[in-house]
Parts: structure tokens; sequence; C-alpha cells
């Protein structure tokens, strides 16, 4: 059970993170700098499903896109951060 729940939590993620992105008009390779990342390709993996991100990262990301980690991770309908 604990497994269905994480594989649902990090497709809520994947397609979450490819929404904010894109309204943010962030490329993949510059929010993997912004994010301090080594690899260019990560944010593509994890927009690809291909392992669930740490929470640093989700709190990185959720900073660097300027949206709320909760709606990231599918937890909260409230995308904005509150002002």
């Amino acid at each position: 059970m604990p497994r269905k729940y994480q594989k649902q939590t990090v497709s809520i993620f994947a397609e979450r993170l490819k929404i904010a992105r894109k309204l943010r008009g962030v490329g993949s390779a510059e929010l993997s700098a912004k994010i301090d990342s080594p690899r260019t390709d990560y944010i593509d993996d994890l927009e690809h499903d291909k392992f669930p991100p740490w929470i640093i990262i989700v709190i990185r990301i959720s900073d660097a896109l300027r949206v709320n980690s909760d709606w990231l991770q599918g937890r909260s309908e409230e995308m904005e951060l509150p002002k």
C-alpha cells in the first residue's frame, strides 16, 4: 500500500512540476541549475517519473518556481504561495 501511494504522489508531482515550469517559462536545464543540480537532465527525469524527489528538492523547486510545495506534491489545490 505505501508503494502505491508513493507512485501516485510522484505522478502528481511530475505533472504539476511540468505545469509550473511551463507557466513560469523556465526550461528544464535552467531549473536544474537553479536548484543546484549537477545534472542538466535532472528535471526531465523527475517529470518522467524516473524516481521520486527528495524533500529538499521539492523545497528548492518550490522556491525557484514560486509555487506551494504542498501543491507540487498533490497535498493542496492552492498553487500560488500566500502573499
